[in-house]
C-alpha cells in the first residue's frame, strides 16, 4: 500500500484533493477528493475490499507483486507499466529498510 501511495501521489507531492491513490469517482470522469490522507487510505481499502472486481486480487494480499498484477488486470491502473513501477518503489523501500 505504501508503494502504491508513493507512486500514485508522486512521492506525496501531488495528492490532489488528498487523493493518494488516484481513485476516481464512480463513473470514472473525475478523481475523488478526500478530507485527509487517512480518508484516502480508508477509501482505497474500502474499494479493494468491497468491490467484486478485486476478489481475485484479494487472494494474493501476502504476495505484493501478484496482488498488483491482479488489480491491474481488474482495471485499477491505466499505465501499462504500473506493476513494474510500483514494484520498483517496493524494492526501493525494502532496500532502504534492510
Amino acid at each position: 500500500m505504501a508503494a502504491q501511495c508513493i507512486h500514485e501521489s508522486g512521492h506525496g507531492t501531488s495528492p490532489n484533493g488528498n487523493n493518494y491513490f488516484g481513485i476516481k469517482v464512480p463513473g470514472g470522469a473525475t478523481y475523488a477528493e478526500h478530507v485527509s490522507m487517512q480518508d484516502s487510505f480508508y477509501s482505497y481499502a474500502r474499494l479493494l475490499a468491497g468491490s467484486k472486481i478485486y476478489a481475485e486480487a484479494r487472494k494474493y494480499t501476502g504476495q505484493p507483486k501478484k496482488f498488483l498484477e491482479e488489480i491491474k488486470k481488474a482495471g485499477y491502473a491505466e499505465d501499462p507499466k504500473y506493476v513494474e513501477l510500483v514494484s520498483n518503489v517496493m524494492n526501493n523501500l525494502t532496500s532502504a529498510t534492510a
